[in-house]
């Protein structure tokens, strides 16, 4: 992923190549302008002998700020609102020439997966991701965390679950207070009278040495003069790696995402795989880059899913991946993720009772194309086995919704739709009769268990059943005009058999995974 605007060639002005940066803000908008001085403020220190030379030198940043934001304050209920609002602005700075971008929200940082769907050139910096690497850098194995509820809550709607894959982290055990603290600083400034005693009374509650600033109002207060805790404010840091990636400009995405940076200090002067001086074609440079930027936001993408899932889902199901594949999941579906009055239910509740070897869930095993996020995953059922015609569960195990099919169709397949979401639809999907068809509500197929003498279903047949009731729906045909309708190659969704391949050549003996 290469800067696509290239500053004006000025004898002694700004570096050539420099990438463009915004800011998503409007949930508090002193947060997008304390993110903005932040920026400017780590672009005037010096780095490995460069010193700042003035105005010329300062990074481009396009602001996006829309008070419409600031809904995220009540998320639950706003959710959609704020995520189409989210889409947009990240839209707007893509239209603006924005190669990397911060929010200056830690709330809004819950729509990542989303905005990493929509596959733009621009590219989210996560607060998150920052705050992760810092707790990493100092060593600690306890952290405390303050911010809004949602966000302390580290449930679902929280940025930073994968925090506790880094260190323990604690709260303050007094979140009305924490909540009035940033409430006063939205409504009335930092300086409120009363308000630094209230802010320092929290601070002093959170039981570690070291305490992360989730929110972007709290790092407008000044540290409590008593207090010897490091308070880290999380803005400063998204601040510091954005500053970093405007100045590496073209080799920023590829220091960036793993390759191709320059040194500890990201000033760009340790060796590059990409910068100046080397005889790689900007074109080829360009498109490489691309390339890495993409792989990025994939695994972002589906390490997020796969942390939703393992922690704070509502969903509460089993998931493990085969092996170390990132994109080749199972998941376990258990009597409880089933309404009381289905039959599949009593199904369940029979299967563990009275079947020989004591299978006790339907187990679900999930591939994600290379094209993920946009094309979708493959799901399959791998045992136990379904009556025809029951549940969307065909004769080969394969789960077909045209949700799974990248028909272009309102009903087909859309990028921003999470794991969690498909999943709930499948589950619904496996108790309903379906209206006008002849697909009736799940149902477990003993008897067929018995004449296979097996449990399991085949990937094989999975695949090849899946292709042919695609066909017999017209899905394939949907799926041809979609690709005709792509504007380049590398938009078109991958085909059915294009899938398949993938599928089978990433095969894994998914029965035996083990569960995290």
């Amino acid at each position: 992923m290469a800067s696509r605007t290239e500053a004006p060639s000025l004898a002694g002005g700004v570096v050539k190549g420099s990438s463009t940066l915004g800011i998503i803000t409007g949930s508090g908008p002193e947060a997008g302008l304390d993110l903005w001085r932040k920026i400017l403020a780590s672009a005037r220190r010096p780095r490995g002998g460069r010193r700042y030379r003035g105005d010329l030198d300062a990074p481009r940043v396009i602001v996006a700020s829309e008070p419409e934001l600031g809904l995220s304050m009540d998320l639950k209920r706003h959710e959609d609102a704020v995520g189409d609002t989210m889409e947009r602005c990240a839209r707007l700075l893509e239209d603006a020439g924005v190669d990397y971008y911060g929010v200056a929200c830690n709330t809004l940082h819950y729509f990542a997966p989303r905005l990493d769907a929509l596959g733009l050139h621009a590219r989210l910096v996560s607060l998150a991701d920052v705050a992760c690497d810092e707790v990493r850098r100092l060593g600690v194995d306890r952290v405390g965390l303050l911010g809004i509820d949602n966000v302390i809550a580290m449930g679902a709607l929280s940025p930073y679950r994968a925090l506790a894959e880094v260190a323990t982290v604690v709260t303050t055990p007094h979140v009305d207070a924490l909540m009035s603290v940033i409430h006063t600083v939205k409504t009335d400034g930092p300086d409120a009278d009363g308000l630094a005693d209230r802010w320092a009374a929290v601070v002093d509650s959170v039981d570690a040495d070291v305490v992360l600033l989730a929110c972007t109002e709290l790092p407008l207060l000044p540290a409590p003069p008593e207090s010897d805790k490091q308070l880290v404010d999380v803005t400063e840091l998204l601040a510091a790696e954005l500053a970093r990636l405007a100045r590496e400009g073209d080799g920023g995405a590829g220091g960036g995402a793993g390759g191709g940076g320059g040194g500890s200090d990201g000033d760009g002067d340790g060796g590059s795989g990409d910068g100046e001086g080397t005889d790689v074609p900007a074109a080829s440079r360009e498109k490489r880059q691309e390339t890495i930027g993409k792989i990025v936001q994939r695994e972002r993408r589906l390490a997020a899913e796969f942390a939703n899932l393992q922690r704070g889902s509502k969903l509460d199901v089993e998931v493990g991946m085969c092996g170390d594949e990132l994109d080749h999941w199972v998941v376990r579906l258990r009597e409880r993720h089933f309404p009381e009055e289905t039959a599949l239910r009593g199904d369940m509740a029979h299967l563990a009772a009275d079947w020989p070897g004591g299978v006790d869930h339907i187990l679900l095993e999930v591939f994600f194309p290379r094209s993920y996020p946009r094309d979708p995953p493959f799901i399959r059922v791998v045992y136990p086995r379904f009556r025809w015609r029951t549940g969307h569960v065909n004769w080969g195990g394969s789960i077909c919704l045209e949700t799974l099919v990248n028909t272009g169709s309102p009903a087909g397949y859309k990028p921003h739709l999470t794991v969690e979401t498909i999943l709930l639809m499948v589950m619904f999907n496996m108790t309903q009769d379906t209206e006008g068809t002849v697909i009736k509500a799940g149902r477990i197929d003993f008897e067929r268990e018995r004449e296979f003498d097996r449990l399991d279903y085949s990937l094989e047949d999975g695949i090849e059943n899946f292709a042919r009731i695609a066909k017999d729906h017209g899905w394939d045909r949907q799926l041809d005009a979609a690709r005709a309708g792509a504007r380049t190659a590398e938009e078109k969704p991958a085909g059915l058999d294009e899938l398949g391949r993938d599928f089978s050549a990433r095969r894994a003996d998914a029965a035996t995974t083990s569960f995290k």
